[in-house]
Parts: structure tokens; sequence; C-alpha cells
């Protein structure tokens, strides 16, 4: 059996490998997001305030994670073209940029958001 793709031919065990790293990620993201819905259940049985403040929770932690996460995929992409053209340094120059960028961008959120609420 063969799985056809934009005209390439893929054997069986390259869908393996490919398998063998995206089914462990796939359970990782689910097991993220399950116990985020567990959360959610548990804090509805203690009370409407108290679900109110999960979700407020939910959606400050979704906001101080997301505007990091686009920089790093969007990084990846360009560290991984980098790495394509041989260009080694420079590809570990922009990953360690990406990484610095991404803590202080974190940081003045954070900070921004504890000042707001004092």
């Amino acid at each position: 059996m063969v799985f056809f793709y934009d005209k390439t031919v893929l054997n069986l065990q390259a869908a393996g490998m490919y398998l063998k790293i995206g089914v462990p990620g796939m359970l990782m993201l689910c097991f993220e997001w399950w116990a985020f819905e567990l959360l959610a259940i548990f804090t509805g049985l203690l009370g409407v305030n108290e679900l109110a403040a999960e979700v407020v929770i939910i959606n400050i932690i979704t906001f101080i994670f997301m505007l990091p996460l686009g920089i790093s995929y969007s990084a990846s992409a360009l560290t991984g073209n980098y790495l394509g053209e041989n260009k080694i340094e420079l590809a570990k120059r922009f990953a360690i940029l990406t990484i610095v960028l991404d803590v202080i961008l974190t940081t003045i959120i954070v900070i921004v958001i504890s000042s707001c609420t004092e």
C-alpha cells in the first residue's frame, strides 16, 4: 500500500516515521486541551463566580503565550529556511534572538498585567 500526495509516492516506512513524531505531538496537545476542559468542569462545580474567574484566568494565560508563540512559529520557519540554505551561523543567531525577544515580550506582558491588577 502506498500513499499518494502531489504526484509523489510515499512508502509506508516514511508514513511510519511521520506518525512516530506526529502521534506523541498530537497526544501532548490533546492532554493539554483536556486538562483545561477538566479544569473548567471542576471549577463549574464550585460555582458561577469561580467559573467566571477561571475563564478570565484562562484568557489571560492565552494572551500571555499567544504573542510569543506566533513569533516562535515564524522564527522556526525562518530558522529552517536558513538551515536549508546552509547558513548555520545565521540560523543560530536568529534562534537566539527569537528566544531573547520572546522572554522580553513575555516579561513586558506580565509586568503590564500585574500593574493593572493592583
